[in-house]
């Protein structure tokens, strides 16, 4: 039996966002990556937990070790608590696809979507990886689909998608190989594949199964890098306070310093993502108003749509990192000066409190040193004891 009593070859290639939106109305945003729990190894493919098992199975003495082995969480090794922040990012996007045709006959057959880095951007940015795609009836978690030669991360441990174990040993696995940039990775399931095109370009592709409306979200999280980053340091002191009492010992003092990394998109405020859309829509051209559709005459319409900056990946207030402060007087910051350094340090925190609680400890102790440290007003010269009364804290950026 033919499925169609007739389908007429395509009607039209429609190309403007106007003439598509009396048919399909699609909307991309932007959300904060979902939080999700750690997996263990019976999250894994069976090809995946058999590399597991063997691989622990010679690092482990006894089956007690062993099973506490495979009940541990596979995640990613975290930085040091010294440094903070780093050049990738994640994010949630989500694809909004709407019907806007009223004939409730008529439907979407399938629909390419088609994320690209601006070429303005494509010296600073890049996608890195994909992990999770799903819509509101199925999902896939891969783990990682990676573009690129390598990545920086250690994974304890990294499993492949052909079940094999990436690293010398479980707890220490080295990600040692990638799917090349020019070559497309593609993972399909139920109708819904995607693929990590290239460093600057993503697509995602979603096909109607028989007799289903495509409508609805698609939530893709990928994952992006900036390719060069800005630095700097934020302090903090602990043991300025012993209880409820002030510290008079400078050198009780500790300090601490931290390294904040953020992305550096050079000129540029935001990232903002350029989509584009390709689909097929299915229109009765005339019917037998009875449910099979083997009886229907069906046509096709074509539709391509670019929208240049459609959503903004990374906004100003991103980029801008978070606030943070300093203390200042007569337009002048702290600065701290240790011996053998070639300059003294401007004192940054990362919060108010922080400085504010050592503002304190300075009008209260009148310490000109702290920590073994020469307190500066300015870069050049050593903070007085008159200078001290018109200390503030301030915001720095």
């Amino acid at each position: 039996m033919r499925y169609h009593r007739s389908v007429d070859p395509l009607v039209a290639t429609i190309k403007l966002k106007n003439d598509s939106e009396k048919l399909l109305s699609v909307n991309a945003f932007v959300l904060e990556p979902s939080a999700t729990a750690s997996k263990t190894v019976y999250d894994l493919s069976p090809e995946g937990q058999a590399a597991i098992v063997e691989a622990l199975n010679s690092k482990t003495k006894t089956s007690a070790e062993l099973m506490s082995a495979l009940a541990s969480p596979i995640k990613e090794t975290g930085v040091p608590a010294s440094i903070k922040g780093n050049k990738v990012w994640k994010k949630r996007i989500v694809l909004n696809i709407l019907k806007t045709d009223k004939e409730l006959a008529n439907r979407v057959q399938q629909i390419l979507f088609t994320l690209d880095i601006p070429a303005s951007l494509k010296e600073q940015v890049s996608f890195i990886s994909w992990d999770k795609i799903a819509t509101e009836t199925q999902s896939i978690d891969l783990g990682k689909i990676t573009s690129g030669s390598t990545i920086g991360a250690s994974f304890s441990p990294e499993i492949t998608m052909a079940g094999k174990l990436q690293g010398v040993s479980a707890g220490s696995a080295s990600v040692s190989k990638t799917f090349n940039e020019e070559k497309s990775f593609t993972a399909k399931f139920a109708g819904l594949n995607a693929a990590l095109v290239s460093a600057d370009k993503f697509q995602v592709y979603r096909q109607a199964m028989p007799n289903e409306n495509i409508s609805g979200n698609i939530v893709v999280e990928l994952t992006m890098k900036s390719k060069n980053a800005k630095e700097y340091t934020v302090y903090a002191f602990k043991g300025l306070y012993s209880g409820s009492s002030v510290e008079n010992d400078q050198t009780k003092v500790v300090l601490e310093r931290t390294l904040i990394i953020r992305p550096d998109f050079g000129t540029n405020e935001e990232v903002p993502i350029n989509l584009s859309y390709s689909y097929r829509y299915r229109s009765i051209k005339q019917a037998a108003r009875t449910e099979p559709e083997y009886d229907d005459s069906i046509q096709y319409t074509d539709v391509d749509v670019v929208e240049n900056d459609k959503f903004k990946i990374f906004d100003k207030e991103e980029v801008a990192g978070p606030t943070t402060w300093e203390i200042s007087a007569n337009g002048k910051t702290l600065h701290i000066y240790k011996a053998g350094n070639p300059s003294a340090e401007a004192l940054i925190f990362e919060n108010f409190n922080d400085a504010q609680q050592f503002l304190n400890w300075i009008k209260l102790t009148k310490n000109l040193n702290v920590s073994d440290c020469l307190i500066y007003l300015g870069s050049a010269s050593t903070i007085k004891a008159a200078d001290i009364k018109d200390l503030s804290v301030l915001i720095s950026k």
